[in-house]
């Protein structure tokens, strides 16, 4: 299965993503603007643009919605959500390092 086209901004979001789901838990908008140093209205831009890849998927939290990591299975290739293993609680563990 060939990966769709990402920008350089884009990898940077998903590595970032990488990083947050390492630590179980999925950034917010304005989590990820921050570590990257950018707007959330850019952030939230290339966030999009990777949901519609099928890089990213848009999942409801709570009041408001929550991006997540897609990732396909390496044997058979199904898409896996990468949520499943996310803490509920944000407070339980403060946002990691990402270094770039």
């Amino acid at each position: 299965m060939k990966r769709p086209a990402t920008t350089k901004a884009q990898r940077r979001i998903l590595a970032c993503y990488r990083v947050f789901a390492k630590e179980g838990i999925s950034p917010t908008l304005s989590e990820l603007a921050r570590k990257l140093s950018r707007s959330k209205t850019t952030t939230y831009s290339h966030v999009t643009d990777l949901a519609e890849k099928g890089l990213l998927q848009k999942e409801p939290a709570g009041s408001s919605w929550r991006y997540t990591l897609v990732r396909a299975c390496p044997t058979c290739g199904a898409i896996l959500r990468g949520d499943e293993t996310l803490k509920s609680s944000r407070a339980a563990a403060p946002a990691p390092e990402v270094a770039f």
